[in-house]
Order: C-alpha cells, then sequence, then structure tokens
C-alpha cells in the first residue's frame, strides 16, 4: 500500500467516527426535546 491509500484510509475512518459522533448527539438532542 501507497502513503495516499493509508491517508484515504485514515481520513475515511476519521469521516466515520465524525459521521457517528453527529447521529448519537442528534439521537441525544431529539430525546432531551422528546
Amino acid at each position: 500500500m501507497t502513503d495516499e491509500a493509508g491517508e484515504i484510509s485514515n481520513m475515511l475512518i476519521l469521516g466515520i467516527g465524525v459521521a457517528l459522533f453527529l447521529v448519537i448527539i442528534g439521537i441525544w438532542y431529539v430525546f432531551l426535546k422528546g
């Protein structure tokens, strides 16, 4: 694997982590509002 592939993999993992974080915050916000 090249360095570019590694960077893309790291960015993908980071993106998934941020997406999950936003989903959890969204569910928590709706739960509090409801």
